[in-house]
């Protein structure tokens, strides 16, 4: 007599994988791995492909982002961001204290002068500003604003810049305990070409020869007034430019940035005073996109890139609605991945440092993990019993602190499944749900 066989026993028994998406036995059967339950692909829309009703997304002040051409657009209240690399996700507010962000010649100019509405901007409007050299001959050439910042508070300046008749800019801090930092940056060649004493420094490419740079400080303590400036530079790094200035050679400029930050957010227009980004959220409903936990296994995969690293523990996403207990924690030698309970949720965390069973408060992401692109998958297996999962396609075992499974109860299905939670800076592609435990090769091949 024979059998009909469901799909999820045909994958059970044929699981050598083909590729992505086919599967095989050795009765030479190809099927297709089972559809997610629920899956957005977050790179130009946050349409679901499969799954019911509408991803959410909120933030309650305007924002700007990159296009995937390099342009920076800007876009209103409650409006998703789509860079090269997914959805923009930037779950902490932050606030530019620079006035009038795109009038440089606001700032106090030294052996120096400002053109403005100059040349095409990176929003696309004719009003980038040229900062020039004048006819000084051996001498230093810079643009200064002064701020009243709070005691050893790290802050991050940032500017756009393009190259024109100088090819390098030197952006400088002395901060309330006279102390002076700078980095010198090479727009030719988009490099950070001399650091001294900042914090952190970077260098994005964007269309039509422009850069956004920053530099990251501590604003220190006592009586000096801190300040930041900017100078012209040769190619040697040199700011005591040799021989007479002309009065027309220089860089342009536009859009400058302060925020109380240790890492660079995306750009804050401001008019007459600062201006404040407010953070935002991605969720899912629950209703009929997880399946109910009791009694059914699920698999949720996560692609995943960080552009930051934040004070508090960065979260991919989070179900809520669960038991107040810890869940346990995967431990690596270098990357660690934690599945754990706090309050309501559970939430899921990479880590690029290793931690204790127990410990939450772990070490930051570090700059070797910044923009690189990660996938997490979470298991519970209701049939076994096992919390497994796998960070980049490499499957861990998880080090329970508690019988997982059984304290996962029907409340979740008040919850959310949020794509950005308490602190996580960065990207994310694609987000899947699927109601039966992957197994390892599943996995890999996902």
């Amino acid at each position: 007599m024979s059998k009909t066989l469901s799909l999820r026993e045909i994958q059970r028994n044929y699981s050598e994988p083909v590729n992505a998406q086919l599967y095989t036995g050795t009765r030479g059967m190809l099927i297709k791995l089972a559809t997610p339950l629920c899956s957005v692909q977050l790179k130009n829309n946050i349409v679901m492909t499969h799954g019911v009703g509408n991803v959410v997304f909120k933030r309650n002040s305007p924002a700007s982002y990159i296009d995937i051409y390099g342009r920076l657009q800007v876009v209103g209240f409650d409006q998703p961001r789509f860079e090269k690399d997914g959805l923009l996700i930037e779950n902490e507010s932050s606030t530019n204290l620079i006035p009038f962000s795109s009038e440089l010649n606001r700032w106090s100019l030294n052996r120096a002068d400002i053109r403005i509405n100059d040349e095409l901007s990176p929003d696309g409007n004719t009003n980038a500003e040229k900062f020039k050299i004048d006819s000084t001959s051996n001498t230093s050439h810079y643009i200064e604003k002064t701020f009243s910042l709070a005691d050893n508070t790290n802050y991050t300046f940032s500017i756009f810049v393009r190259r024109e008749e100088f090819g390098r800019i030197r952006i400088a801090n002395t901060n309330k305990a006279n102390s002076n930092t700078w980095a010198t940056f090479d727009i030719l060649n988009g490099v950070v070409s001399e650091v001294a004493g900042v914090a952190d420094t970077s260098i994005t490419p964007l269309a039509n020869l422009w850069y956004r740079v920053s530099i990251t400080f501590n604003s220190g303590t006592g009586a000096t007034t801190p300040n930041v400036r900017i100078y012209l530079s040769d190619n040697t790094n040199n700011i005591a430019i040799s021989g007479n200035g002309n009065g027309t050679d220089g860089v342009l400029l536009w859009g400058a940035q302060l925020e109380a930050k240790s890492y660079m957010s995306s750009y804050i227009p401001t008019l007459a005073s600062s201006v404040t980004r407010q953070s935002e959220q991605c969720y899912i409903p629950f209703e009929y996109n997880f399946p109910h936990v009791p009694d059914s296994s699920v698999s949720v995969v996560v692609d995943f890139k960080y552009s930051t690293s934040t004070s508090d523990t960065p979260r991919v996403f989070f179900l809520s609605g669960m038991n107040n207990s810890y869940i346990g924690s995967y431990v690596g030698n270098a990357k660690s991945v934690n599945w754990w309970k706090s309050g309501n949720p559970i939430y899921v965390e990479y880590k690029s440092a290793s931690s204790t069973n127990g410990t939450v408060n772990v070490s930051n992401i570090s700059a070797d993990d910044l923009d690189i692109s990660h996938k997490i998958t979470m298991v519970f297996n209701r049939e076994t019993g096992e919390l497994y999962g796998s960070l980049d396609n490499t499957k861990f075992s998880v080090n329970a602190q508690v019988d997982i499974l059984p304290s996962m109860n029907a409340d979740i299905s008040s919850g959310l499944i949020n794509l950005g939670h308490n602190g996580f800076n960065g990207h994310i592609s694609s987000f899947r749900i699927y109601d039966f435990a992957l197994s390892e090769a599943e996995m890999g091949n996902i």
